[in-house]
């Protein structure tokens, strides 16, 4: 393995600010993957990215103003992971749309030569990207006409559900998905240990909640939680 090289920390925050301007353009140009992780699972993970070629996982398209509630329950998976849409072969890629739950764990199963088959109802509910990219246009235009005009506050549409080939090198961000103090502390751990394994590769942090989309966590909010936790007392619930 190549030694990780030293930088300076004045270049590695403008690399910073690019990775996350970068992010979010992926986010806006609709070629942004969003896989989120249940807390207990990220050690796992993380040795997979780092260790195997692309494997076979599940993660959903994001609309690009990145109002959607994913996959799972916030608090026992608060931290999830971008991936550059635009790296990864979607040719083959499998999709369902918002509100099938196609549970693909149970009822899609590869082959040793890859070859995928399923199982089950889900093989029946199958969708395409153009159709998800549909559905996500139209969530994000009513979004809008709501700034706009006022009325009921639409709700943001379910997660969809792509099943694809990803690694390690298609991650383009790792992202928050509430504004609980605990779980930006676990977003920031990740982060770091991301970039230990990936030789200090800039992973800008992101938060992507149903409600605000998708923004940057901005630095002084990430410094003033790390001097809390530091100083006397520490965070309260730590």
């Amino acid at each position: 393995m190549a030694p990780c090289t030293v930088v300076d920390k004045r270049a590695a925050d403008g690399d910073e600010a690019a990775a996350a301007a970068a992010a979010l353009s992926l986010i806006h140009r609709h070629r942004a993957l969003a896989k989120t992780v249940r807390n207990s699972d990220w050690l796992s993970l993380l040795r997979r990215l780092k260790a195997s070629g692309r494997f076979r996982t599940s993660a959903s398209l994001l609309p690009p103003s990145g109002h959607m509630h994913l996959y799972g329950r916030v608090r026992p998976g608060a931290v999830g992971l971008i991936f550059d849409g635009g790296a990864v072969d979607l040719q083959h890629a499998l999709c369902w749309p918002s509100g099938v739950f196609a549970k693909t764990e149970h009822h899609l199963h590869v082959g040793a030569d890859g070859t995928v088959t399923l199982s089950g109802p889900c093989r029946l509910r199958l969708s395409s990207l153009e159709g998800l990219r549909a559905a996500n246009e139209e969530a994000d235009r009513r979004h809008a006409v709501w700034q706009h005009a006022g009325g009921e506050r639409p709700e943001p549409s379910l997660y969809n559900e792509v099943s694809v080939e990803l690694s390690g090198k298609d991650v383009a961000a790792i992202f928050v998905r509430s504004h609980e103090e605990r779980h930006l502390v676990l977003a920031l751990g990740l982060r770091s240990l991301f970039r230990h394994l990936f030789c200090g590769r800039p992973l800008p942090l992101l938060r992507i909640t149903p409600e605000g989309g998708a923004c940057v966590v901005a630095h002084d909010e990430q410094l003033a939680l790390l001097s809390a936790a530091c100083a006397p007392g520490g965070l309260p619930w730590a």
